[in-house]
């Protein structure tokens, strides 16, 4: 058997000495430090390997043999431990923060779905950015999304990016195991069904809020659209003379160009705007500086909520009230939903319906305005037309009185 060497033979060792105990090797230096390696052959090749493990005495002498064993298994099954070790040193450097910028960059989701998972993300996984990606455990998710616990419709969110994100990870090698696969999926949030009532419009149109997300609040209410195409709204998006606004691909949540009428409110609350720019040196109109679009819609919607003296509703509301409004007045539904830019489903008709309804849309955009106008003034809303159907195609109804103005 052979002999195995001890502590106190490695401390008394003679300067330029070297020491050997079943493939372990100390090399030892005048100033009594050694340099510590293991010797081996791999199976099949009958290679011979040689494997730094650390420097005596910082390194033990149990350590040394541990780290010997281990590099002796895997040699035993025809692998080269140094590969391993490189392995393990590349994974350490792969850290969650370096593994999600590679997913973000490979996205080929629309754009409005690339910066919310961006957003969302980056967020929700920054406790532990900088640990190896190989290193995530369930436990460190289920904290993650117990953060969100008072938001559940950011904590759905997260659970379903995070676990895109995972298996991005897994089909690479990444990782061992998605730390989602055995965590319960988040429960689904109910939709929301808040509008504005007159009272709650009435305060939103006429209050005074020291924050631009007031006049993209009362935009909101006006065209229709969501918050986030009316924070990035831009001087060169907008026409003016014909009154509309553009909406480009990369801003627009469905992807495409989307033209929206403006009524003479919503216009009038956009020039305002312009002309409150402390600066003109950016495209951006509701902006602080111009050069970025607004961002703290929770801090401005705090400011608003306390200006109004109302509780319980946010932006997107605006747009629900919106509809909610335009289906009051009689408006087509077909109408609606192409004015405010929801999906539309394709099937073989919509090949050849090429008709953009965008003077029906102008004519139900002043109704709109008109009928808020009314709310806001105290008076009894025009609603002489509301229960008849509105249609381009054989009559229209409420907006025969507009189409002269247009």
């Amino acid at each position: 058997m052979p002999k195995k060497i001890s502590d106190v033979a490695l401390r008394h060792a003679k300067a330029h000495s070297v020491i050997r105990e079943q493939g372990i090797e100390w090399r030892f230096h005048a100033t009594g430090r050694a340099g510590v390696r293991w010797i081996g052959r791999l199976q099949g090749s009958n290679k011979r390997v040689s494997l730094s493990l650390g420097q005596y005495p910082e390194l033990s002498l149990n350590e040394a043999r541990t780290k010997a064993e281990e590099a002796r298994k895997l040699a035993q099954d025809g692998v080269d431990p140094r590969h391993t070790r490189r392995e393990r040193a590349e994974a350490q450097q792969r850290t969650v923060a370096i593994a999600l910028e590679g997913y973000l960059d490979g996205l080929e989701n629309r754009p409005s779905t690339m910066r919310d998972k961006h957003g969302t993300l980056k967020a929700g996984l920054r406790s532990f950015a900088k640990l190896p990606i190989g290193n995530v455990t369930k436990l460190h998710m289920i904290e993650a999304l117990e953060a969100y616990r008072n938001r559940p419709a950011t904590r759905r969110k997260l659970a379903a990016y995070a676990n895109h994100f995972f298996r991005w990870c897994g089909e690479r090698d990444l990782i061992s195991q998605n730390p989602l696969a055995m965590i319960r999926k988040p429960r689904s949030v109910p939709p929301r069904d808040r509008y504005l009532n007159d009272h709650e419009i009435r305060a939103l149109m006429t209050c005074e809020a020291p924050t631009i997300w007031l006049p993209i609040c009362q935009l909101v209410l006006l065209t229709g659209q969501r918050s986030g195409e009316i924070r990035h709204m831009r001087m060169s998006d907008l026409d003016l003379r014909r009154r509309e606004w553009t909406i480009p691909r990369h801003v627009f949540k469905q992807g495409r160009p989307h033209t929206v009428p403006l009524s003479s409110a919503a216009l009038a609350i956009i020039r305002r705007t312009i002309e409150k720019r402390a600066t003109d040196t950016g495209p951006y109109i509701f902006s602080h500086s111009g050069e970025r679009p607004f961002g703290k819609s929770s801090d401005g919607m705090a400011s608003i909520l306390a200006a109004t003296n109302t509780a319980g509703w946010a932006s997107h509301d605006c747009r629900r009230t919106w509809t909610t409004i335009m289906q009051r007045l009689g408006v087509p539904r077909e109408l609606r939903k192409t004015v405010q830019g929801h999906a539309v489903a394709h099937d073989a008709a919509s090949a050849y319906e090429k008709h953009d309804f965008r003077e029906e849309g102008r004519l139900a955009m002043q109704l709109l305005a008109d009928h808020i106008q009314d709310i806001v003034a105290g008076r009894q809303p025009r609603q002489a037309h509301s229960r008849r159907p509105m249609s381009r195609w054989s009559h229209l109804g409420p907006l025969n009185r507009y189409s002269a103005q247009e």
